[in-house]
């Protein structure tokens, strides 16, 4: 199979038309009086009769490329509307023009600074926020920062969507495959000071794993100072006596012109508590099971990662980085089981649960990239290797006063311990300025093996129970190929076009029984990119692209877990993948932009509960059935006034869902509304409001009743802008809960619970940073399975 898929690439790349890859053109490289390359300039080519031919802007390196026709033109290079240079040319064969040096440095320092910063541009299928130009480039974590980008959403638990799914996030192309605890606490480690722009890709392409079913996010950092630099920052949030958060940070970058070094350490302490309740009510037996009660949450976690990048020359770069991430959460919880018979009660009961979860990751990424050509051409090999161990206890202590039920005391640890390795190979060929074309190949290996042992308490001795022992072990092994082809011609349009195959090999082994499970299939995942450009900020594109989700490890697992007498957690290791195929239609105005969008999902993966003849309720994944997502939405980013900068987004969706044999159907309208607005009081203070209403929705047979949330911030620059402070109020009017209710025929599930969100912070940093720039490095990996161990 793997041979086939490589066969394939290979005569896509082989038939390509070679008209598509030969193009007259006229080229050259802009750079100042100190060698650095100038990006954004405007390069004309002006007719005998003084009119525009032809124009480009130079690229972050300083290059432009134009196609044209052959004759007599004048050379025109403009940046921010200053003239800079000129130059009378004859074209009647393709031409390099070569370093082309402009002595205007102190002309071009001081337009920029008077300049009005752009705050969006865009490359092909991507849509690019310059954070650097905003108000949000100093002062705010990167989590915080993608909360108050435009079209992306960022809820109370540190989830990211982008056009209502769930997207890779990546750091400088490095996809971030941690768990969304993981990923929360390292974008949050991240500092707005070092983030230069922000890339939405809002439908997945070729390049990346076709399990981006909700795109792609990059967030693309500064380069780092020569010499040392280091940033320092603290967090202390008070929520109520005794529950706090702290955060500690640091920052350390040494570098040259050949190598940088970087270290980044943070450290988190979070205690939380909250109340639950749910009613499970059972109609055609009058049966009403009331669960109520309260919870307390601790978690500490650190993160450590250490990197070096050496660039021995221009054309070679290598990188190793390790990561480390430690973190032990304890939850304890005290609920009351009542069980009523046509409201009667039968049944009460005390649930006493005690858990522990220790988790440690780390894993260790090579990178190599050969650059091929000035045009940016590159070949690129990535190697990453790593492990995961989760150790998980739950002590469960059930004491009935009324009822026929007896009293137990039951231990549940489950242990899994996954090796995993990567290697990707990929090839970008620049031809030129306008056309460019990719492929490589990427296979991804896991083995993970679980076990769960569940004793009772019998005098005071723990006993194993019968059939008390579980053993499982999950192989997967996904090998990728791909192709794509991008395109720009007659100025206004572009095209990219791409086809991404992934074999998936899975086999599930019961080491008790040697029951065996396995899956093995082929899956090819086209996608496709339109854009129009109009002219004065006005641009249309039509996007569609088809991906999956795999079932996560927890789910295939086959364990039965018990949370009381009449609440059982179950694996299911016949889950298979979901499919989405999605189409976005954008129209751009300038600050503006339009989108509408449908999604359509094959065998929605779901968690779903099931009732036994004894009215117990199994909570198990399971592929219930197929959903449809209709979508409009607005974005404004911009500024309004000289010291108002405004982040709008309204979005609506039509959502409609039919399980398998069409035996629930549901569909609701919801919309989302989210508002960053930053007011400058002066060069050194200013406050930030932000708030998010989520409207009632609809998720599978689950309806939850939304949300409302308002924050206030206030900061102030300190200490030569060297030191921030910042005082935050989070949930003000606290109004953030989860609630939602499910319906399953005869059978219906109500669900609430209050966490602690509503608190007051306070956030200080300080920096040491060197002006001097160099290379702008950092390790990639691209390891999928993180995120789903």
């Amino acid at each position: 199979m793997m041979s086939k898929i490589c066969l394939v690439t290979f005569f896509l790349i082989a038939f390509l038309p070679n008209n598509l890859l030969s193009q007259t053109s006229i080229k050259g490289t802009i750079v100042d009086a100190n060698n650095i390359p100038i990006e954004s300039a405007e390069v004309i080519l002006l007719s005998k009769e003084s009119k525009i031919a032809k124009g480009d802007l130079s690229d972050i390196k300083g290059f432009f490329d134009i196609t044209i026709k052959n004759g007599n033109y004048t050379l025109q290079i403009n940046h921010n509307g200053v003239f800079l240079f000129s130059k009378e040319i004859v074209i009647n064969k393709n031409m390099d023009l070569g370093i082309i040096k402009l002595e205007t440095t102190q002309l071009l320092k001081e337009v920029i600074v008077q300049a009005k910063k752009q705050l969006f541009k865009r490359e092909f299928d991507k849509i690019i926020f310059i954070v650097e130009n905003s108000p949000l480039k100093e002062g705010y974590n990167g989590l915080e920062v993608l909360q108050r980008s435009p079209k992306i959403k960022v809820n109370s638990e540190g989830g990211i969507s982008l056009k209502n799914g769930n997207p890779s996030v990546n750091i400088n192309g490095r996809k971030l495959n941690l768990s969304s605890d993981e990923l929360s606490n390292y974008l949050s480690s991240l500092n707005s000071e070092t983030i230069k722009q922000i890339e939405i890709q809002e439908v997945g392409s070729p390049e990346a794993d076709a399990s981006n079913i909700g795109g792609i996010i990059n967030i693309v950092t500064k380069k780092n100072p020569k010499g040392f630099s280091s940033l320092s920052k603290g967090y202390i949030g008070h929520k109520e006596k005794n529950f706090q958060k702290y955060q500690l940070g640091n920052t350390i970058i040494y570098g040259s012109d050949k190598w940088n070094l970087y270290s980044r350490v943070n450290y988190t302490d979070n205690d939380d508590r909250g109340k639950v309740k749910s009613t499970a009510t059972i109609f055609n037996t009058n049966i009403k099971q009331k669960n109520e009660g309260f919870f307390i949450e601790s978690d500490k976690t650190i993160t450590l990662t250490n990197g070096v990048v050496s660039y021995p020359n221009k054309k070679n770069e290598f990188g190793v980085e390790f990561f480390f991430n430690k973190q032990k959460k304890g939850i304890d919880s005290n609920k009351d089981l009542n069980i009523y018979n046509s409201n009667i009660l039968e049944t009460s009961s005390k649930n006493l649960s005690i858990s522990s979860v220790k988790q440690n990751t780390w894993y260790t990424t090579f990178n190599y990239t050969l650059k091929k050509d000035t045009l940016g051409s590159t070949i690129k090999f990535i190697g990453d290797i790593g492990q995961n161990n989760i150790d998980n206890t739950n002590n469960i202590v059930i004491n009935y006063f009324l009822g026929n039920l007896s009293n137990s005391n039951s231990r549940f640890t489950a242990d899994g311990i996954a090796n995993y390795n990567t290697f990707q190979l990929d090839w970008k060929q620049n031809t030129s300025k306008k056309i460019n074309f990719s492929t490589g190949i990427k296979n991804n290996y896991i083995n993970r093996k679980n076990t769960l042992i569940e004793e009772s308490l019998i005098g005071n001795n723990w006993q194993l129970n019968p059939n008390g022992f579980q053993n499982f072990t999950n192989r997967e092994n996904i090998f990728a190929s791909y192709f794509t082809f991008n395109t720009k011609w007659k100025e206004n349009n572009t095209v990219k076009f791409g086809l991404r195959i992934e074999n998936t090999y899975i086999n599930g082994f019961n080491r008790i029984n040697s029951e065996s499970v396995t899956q093995n299939y082929t899956d090819f995942f086209p996608s496709f990119y339109y854009g129009y450009d109009f002219g004065n900020d006005k641009y249309i594109s039509l996007s569609y692209s088809k991906s999956i989700q795999r079932p996560s490890f927890r789910d295939l697992n086959p364990f039965v877990l018990k949370l009381d007498d009449f609440y059982y957690q179950k694996g299911n290791p016949n889950l298979k993948p979901q499919y989405s195929n999605k189409i976005d239609v954008s129209y751009q105005l300038k600050n503006h932009d339009f989108s509408f969008y449908m999604n359509f999902v094959n065998d929605l993966i779901a968690p779903a509960y099931t009732l036994t003849d004894e009215n117990v309720r199994i909570y198990q994944s399971q592929n219930f059935g197929n959903e449809k997502n209709y979508g409009i939405s607005y974005d404004y980013s911009g500024d309004l006034t000289k010291w108002l900068f405004l982040n709008f987004t309204f979005s609506t969706k039509y959502y409609e869902f039919n399980s398998k044999n069409d035996f629930l159907k549901t569909n609701k309208t919801s919309f989302v509304n989210n508002i960053f607005a930053n007011i400058k009081l002066t060069k050194t203070l200013s406050i930030d409001v932000f708030s998010v209403y989520f409207s009632k929705f609809q998720y599978h047979v689950m309806d939850d009743f939304g949300a409302y949330n308002l924050d206030i911030s206030i900061q102030k620059k300190i200490w030569n802008d060297k030191g921030l402070i910042k005082l935050s109020f989070f949930d003000i009017f606290d109004t953030m809960r989860a609630k939602n209710a499910s319906t399953y025929g005869n059978f219906e599930f109500e669900f609430f619970q209050k966490r602690l969100t509503q608190s007051i912070a306070l956030y200080f940093q300080y920096k040491i940073v060197n002006s001097k720039k160099v290379n702008d490095k950092s390790v990639r990996s691209e390891n999928q399975t993180r995120q789903r161990l």
